[in-house]
């Protein structure tokens, strides 16, 4: 079992690189939800992706979205994406 759990974490770059991932993603996860109902202003019925608690893409279309992290963000692990809905209720993490 430690044998594969290894074998995964060598794959996104190691046990290091899996907990910043993790940090990051929860980091950016949360300035979402703090910043929530100001995003409501200029987001509503959209998707964000967030980077580094700002702002690196926005679409109506999710897989507009997503085609534009993967050409731009090619290996990053550590973007937040949300629907900005009247309510806060979808969550994506790449």
């Amino acid at each position: 079992m430690a044998q594969k759990i290894d074998t995964i974490l060598m794959k996104f770059g190691g046990k290091e690189k899996v907990i910043k991932i993790l940090k990051n993603g929860s980091k950016n996860k949360k300035w979402i939800k703090e910043q929530y109902e100001k995003l409501k202003e200029d987001y509503l019925m959209k998707f964000v992706a967030v980077l580094d608690e700002e702002i690196i893409g926005k679409s109506e279309n999710i897989k507009e979205l997503l085609d534009f992290i993967n050409k731009k963000y090619p290996k990053n692990n550590e973007i937040a994406i949300e629907y900005i809905g009247p309510a806060r209720k979808v969550n994506y993490f790449l």
